[in-house]
């Protein structure tokens, strides 16, 4: 097969046959590896605790970092924000002036029963997402989760 050859589709995404190698212990997971973790976390694995946990879309996450007031508020009501025990959120160290062009995943979570994010980066605390994270977290507790603590 050729490493452009479609692999699987699966809802809304698509792996390839180049993105294998990214599962492997050791390798780092591209886009397209999160968007296939969302959507199997999502509809298969987690998909019996309803409306207690949320998991963030890849692509609206650029919107929690970097949308304006407007953004957030139409992000938040439709996702229910509020309303969820806890809300996984992939984070991306893309550049306002250059979407789409991150080098680096991670993840934050809050736990609302603790009010409190979490963040797990593979490349520990000198990782490229600390910026992105604290910036998502600043624009939450703004808008949504007043007091969280990080």
């Amino acid at each position: 097969m050729a490493a452009s050859t479609i692999y699987l589709c699966f809802h809304d995404s698509t792996l390839y046959q180049s993105d294998l190698v990214t599962f492997a212990e050791g390798n780092w997971l591209n886009d397209h590896s999160i968007l296939f973790a969302y959507e199997y976390f999502l509809r298969v694995e987690f998909k019996d605790c309803g409306d207690d946990v949320l998991f963030v879309h890849p692509a609206n996450t650029l919107i929690l970092q970097y949308g304006d007031d407007e953004d957030f508020t139409n992000l938040s009501e439709g996702l229910r924000f509020e309303s969820r025990k806890v809300v996984f959120i992939p984070v991306n160290n893309s550049l306002n002036d250059q979407l789409n062009k991150g080098t680096h995943w991670s993840l934050l979570v809050y736990v609302k029963s603790a009010n409190k994010f979490l963040h797990f980066d593979s490349m520990g605390a000198a990782s490229m997402n600390q910026q992105a994270a604290a910036s998502i977290v600043q624009n939450l507790r703004t808008h949504v989760y007043p007091g969280a603590t990080y």
